[in-house]
């Protein structure tokens, strides 16, 4: 006999009361006083049904708005990519990783870059010492390209490159390669990540401004859609500003709104959007939480679609479908006990695939303590084809769909996301949010909460803070031969010599060109690439000559839009003088972490002193001579948790300013004198320099700029 809804929300409302509760106060019945997921929703002790539109809030898989999955056969067609995310060393040592992993039943190819590669210098860079190799393959031209996939069938297999503010040059690597062993652009499949605006909020790995970024990444959009259909031009990354400690929902509503500000660029730059959209795909990390975390892809699901529909206008179905990577959460992995970890990845995993992803990247046990060995790589793989093949998961299309604490959680998690969408739509959108370092501090905070409960023993992570043991038997991790620089910048010096100067100056000056104008840089770089070109003409006295190629929007900067760059930062100043008149009012009121007061009386005297050289800024809004008032001396990691490697390796090269969590340094008030001559020598300095640089330029010409300090 069927029973309303109603029916059964009563008798769980006198079940709650007559049963729980009396059983739960009784003296140590409850484990603990609330349940909450890490994003703080509270867990309700039972869940039932409840009163909605299904058609709305479910529907079926395939069909808006895909919150049951992308596909109407899912797992039952074929399964996800296994994308196993190697690089190291050498392009013929990172090679030989991938040959193994496509013996060992990979189906589908990730590619991790060098710091050096990443951050757009050659491996004989001064600041590439000590790096090259470490954390990724080196990449320094077309040759290592072509032997980085020497032997590997491009046309069949598909490969994801995570590279973001090089991105377009590793692209036209990449295409120049698979022509040269017989594959058109057209038929090459894969993503390149190209998500700039994450890297300023979580993981530092940016180059440019904004606005010279968000051209580079729509010319990408535009290219692909052109010439190579079959491509991703964007993986809109939610993975590094979960590993940088925000909780899920953050992850979704910092995630999709980097995703709306890319929509967004390209709409105004003219694209059509169901010329690009289809080809968007999102990456997400997998975190311990198992409800949690499936809540959380359903919920992205249902929110990106309503978002392409209602506010974008898209009309092409695949347009509103949310198609993304997984890859466990490095952030979770312990260097102690380091065999559990194998246990929390194969969690990790299956929730992935419960939450319908496309591709999946499973972590190695030995990834918090260096880069992963073959043979845990190989036991990584095996997780993921466990999960395929024996435990009955892809049979079923959505197979927790209609659970009522999963439904619960995925209301829960959009509800939220979408209060923190809406602060930064206000805001003026996420680049806006980022210059005011919103997302930043939402994260800091987060990651902040999380380590206390961890410290608190409120959270408990096995063999790090419970269930630790004395006397572990030492873990043989994978080591990277120091000689492989020296090898590599031999290649890259002999490359050098064998290339026609005629054709390096013709290529550049057609780039810089094209960059000085409205056209596409992308065709140019490839262009640039094929005739084994390296980068453009930038003097000597900056970086090397690996970053060139992408330094050419930056550097043609307009006169307006130098006046628009000084607007931006009188903006900031505008807020260091509000922060100076309240401590005028109340000088306890603001204080700065981390800095005793002699070393911040000697910052301000340093920036004072300072040659108009070190003014420049790298990010629009937050120039770099305003040093943080909460300046980190070093990344907070996790604690008692070691970080993975990439993240370990980061600190060395990427200089990055982060903020560690409030409570976890000293606090020291500021006086009103100190901050006032501070924000007096910045208006100064700064404002300076770009009269200067504006007068040059309308003087002499952009291509001038350089003879500015």
């Amino acid at each position: 006999m069927a029973t309303s809804n109603g029916k059964i929300v009563a008798a769980l409302q006198a079940f709650l009361h007559d049963v729980y509760e009396k059983a739960a106060k009784k003296p140590g019945a409850l484990r603990q006083g609330s349940f909450k997921t890490t994003s703080g929703v509270d867990l309700e002790p039972l869940y039932v049904p409840r009163d909605f539109d299904y058609d709305e809030k479910l529907g079926f898989p395939g069909q808006y708005p895909f919150t049951r999955g992308i596909q109407p056969t899912m797992y039952r067609g074929r399964f996800w990519t296994m994308r196993q995310y190697a690089g190291f060393g050498t392009a013929e040592e990172t090679n030989a990783r991938f040959q193994y992993l496509l013996k060992s039943g990979q189906t589908g190819l990730s590619t991790a870059f060098d710091l050096p590669t990443q951050m757009g210098h050659d491996s004989d860079s001064p600041r590439a010492r000590g790096e090259v190799g470490r954390v990724g393959v080196a990449i320094d031209s077309v040759e290592d390209m072509e032997r980085l996939f020497a032997g590997i069938e491009l046309g069949k297999v598909s490969t994801s490159m995570t590279i973001n503010a090089t991105a377009a040059t590793l692209l036209a690597l990449y295409q120049a390669v698979g022509e040269a062993h017989g594959t058109p652009a057209r038929e090459l499949s894969g993503t390149v990540q190209n998500d700039v605006l994450k890297e300023y909020i979580a993981r530092g790995t940016y180059i440019y401004p904004p606005g010279a970024s968000m051209r580079i990444i729509t010319d990408v959009f535009a290219y692909c859609a052109e010439a190579m259909p079959k491509w991703n031009p964007i993986s809109i990354s939610g993975y590094h500003i979960r590993e940088a400690g925000s909780t899920a929902a953050q992850e979704i509503a910092f995630t999709l709104a980097d995703g709306i500000a890319y929509v967004d660029a390209a709409v105004r730059r003219g694209l059509d959007v169901d010329a690009f959209a289809g080809r968007l795909s999102f990456f997400f990390n997998v975190h311990n939480n198992f409800l949690e975390e499936v809540a959380k892809f359903r919920a992205a699901r249902r929110l990106w679609a309503r978002t392409m529909r209602e506010r974008f206008h898209a009309k092409d179905p695949r347009s509103c479908t949310l198609r993304f990577h997984a890859q466990t959460a490095g952030s979770t992995l312990t260097a102690q006990q380091p065999d559990n970890n194998v246990v929390r990845v194969a969690l990790q995993a299956f929730a992935a695939v419960m939450g319908g992803c496309q591709s999946l990247h499973t972590n190695g046990r030995d990834e918090a303590l260096a880069l992963p060995t073959e043979t845990s790589a190989r036991l990584a793989l095996r997780t993921q084809q466990i999960v395929a093949n024996e435990s009955g998961a892809a049979d079923i299309v959505d197979p927790l769909g209609g659970s009522y604490a999963l439904e619960s959680l995925t209301d829960a998690l959009e509800e939220r996301a979408i209060s923190y969408l809406t602060r930064i739509d206000e805001m003026g959108g996420m680049v806006e949010a980022i210059a005011r370092g919103y997302p930043q501090r939402e994260i800091d905070e987060a990651a902040y909460q999380y380590q206390r409960e961890i410290e608190e023993k409120k959270r408990v992570i096995v063999g790090v803070n419970q269930f630790a043991s004395e006397g572990e038997a030492p873990f043989d991790t994978m080591q990277v031969d120091p000689a492989l620089e020296e090898r590599q910048v031999k290649k890259l010096r002999a490359f050098r010599a064998s290339r026609s100067q005629d054709a390096v100056t013709r290529s550049l000056s057609e780039l810089r060109r094209g960059a000085e104008g409205s056209a596409n840089v992308v065709p140019l770089i490839v262009s640039a690439v094929k005739s084994k070109t390296r980068q453009p003409p930038i003097p000597p006295r900056h970086r090397d000559a690996r970053v060139r190629i992408m330094e050419v929007p930056e550097r043609v900067l307009q006169p307006r839009q130098l006046l628009d760059e000084r607007v931006q930062i009188e903006r900031v100043l505008e807020q260091l003088r509000l922060v100076s008149q309240l401590l005028r009012r109340d000088p306890q009121r603001v204080r700065v972490g981390g800095l005793q007061r002699a070393r911040f009386l000697q910052r301000v005297r340093d920036v004072r002193n300072a040659p108009p050289q070190t003014l420049a800024h790298p990010f629009a809004g937050q120039p770099a001579c305003v040093p943080r008032l909460r300046q980190g001396a070093e990344d907070a990691g996790r604690g008692t948790q070691r970080p993975q490697g990439e993240r370990a390796a980061q600190r060395g090269l990427l200089l990055r300013q982060r903020l560690l969590p409030r409570g976890r340094r000293p606090v020291v008030p500021v006086q009103p004198a100190d901050l006032q001559l501070h924000v007096a020598h910045l208006a100064e300095r700064v404002l300076e320099v770009l009269d200067q640089r504006i007068q040059l330029a309308q003087r002499l010409g952009t291509e001038h700029l350089d003879r500015c300090p």
